[in-house]
């Protein structure tokens, strides 16, 4: 059940996870951040920066508690803009079963990277895309039956990050009802991979 502890001590002590003095993590009460593979019209420097302006923004706008996690050793930087700001870090060494239980209790994840986002609709998590270097996160959205609304934000621009706000606010208002509506259909696409491994299984004698 999502409602069950998220975290346990063996995730508390883990030696790269990095909390901040008033880390509480309760269900569906925080939001969650990762970067995105870099997209290659954009300088990585600049990248970094907008990072760093983003977080500063869900920090003033946004009333929930931030968590910040780090997929992949290329996503490095993001560690040091958590320690920065003294935001909580999960590290791409956490196990993946822990991994897993935070995002898919978070109330909105904003990110642009793949294998994550399908951790985070386990729990029918609410999911602001980053553009990445790859098609994937378009897929993501469409196989989650996403309003045609929905967008994969750019990267670089200041005024993104003020629409990006905007949609986590959006996602807040409108989570119960959206979760609910994620959750079946995953629980209708896990269903199918089940159909599918009787149909592609076959006796090779």
């Amino acid at each position: 059940s999502l409602d069950k502890t998220i975290y346990s001590s063996s995730f508390v002590n883990h030696p790269e996870l990095r909390l901040n003095q008033t880390f509480e993590l309760k269900p569906k009460q925080y939001i969650c951040l990762s970067a995105a593979s870099t997209p290659p019209s954009i300088d990585k420097k600049i990248w970094q920066q907008w990072f760093a302006y983003l977080v500063q923004n869900i920090l003033n706008d946004i009333n929930l508690p931030l968590i910040i996690v780090q997929p992949c050793g290329g996503d490095k930087f993001i560690s040091d803009i958590a320690e920065e700001y003294n935001i909580t870090l999960i590290p791409p060494s956490i196990n993946v079963y822990w991994g897993s239980r935070i995002l898919a209790n978070a109330k909105v994840y904003i990110t642009g990277r793949y294998h994550p986002s399908i951790m985070a609709s386990f729990g029918g998590t609410a999911q602001i895309m980053l553009e990445s270097n790859s098609h994937k996160t378009y897929s993501l959205q469409e196989l989650l039956e996403e309003s045609k609304n929905s967008l994969v934000y750019p990267i670089g621009d200041k005024e993104t990050i003020t629409q990006i706000i905007k949609s986590v606010k959006d996602a807040i208002n409108n989570e119960e009802q959206e979760r609910n509506r994620r959750i079946a259909i995953v629980d209708k696409l896990s269903q199918q991979v089940l159909n599918l491994g009787k149909e592609i299984t076959f006796d090779l004698d």
